[in-house]
């Protein structure tokens, strides 16, 4: 469910910019909470795949650690991204 709700939201969100280039200040702090949320999920996923002995959390265990790495990998690329995206507006652009 966590990866169709960041999947639709990024296709929106790329819409949007795609459609709407951004300006300086459109490019707001809640952009860094995608990269939290990630952060959030993966932590989660780590902590289900902890639980020793509970037959719900060794049911879901590997497909839990396989979409903790998804989002590990899709917060930790949002890093660049973020930090270009924040050099552009406050050193290139100047709001």
């Amino acid at each position: 469910m966590r990866a169709f709700l960041y999947a639709s939201t990024g296709v929106l969100v790329t819409a949007r910019l795609l459609r709407h280039p951004p300006r300086p200040g459109d490019l707001i702090p809640p952009y860094w909470v995608a990269m939290g949320a990630t952060a959030i999920s993966v932590l989660s996923g780590t902590k289900i795949g902890q639980m020793a002995g509970v037959p719900a959390a060794d049911a879901v265990r590997p497909l839990s650690a396989a979409v903790s790495v998804a989002f590990w990998a899709f917060g930790t690329w949002l890093i660049p991204a973020l930090v270009a995206t924040g050099w552009w507006r406050h050193i290139t652009r100047r709001p």
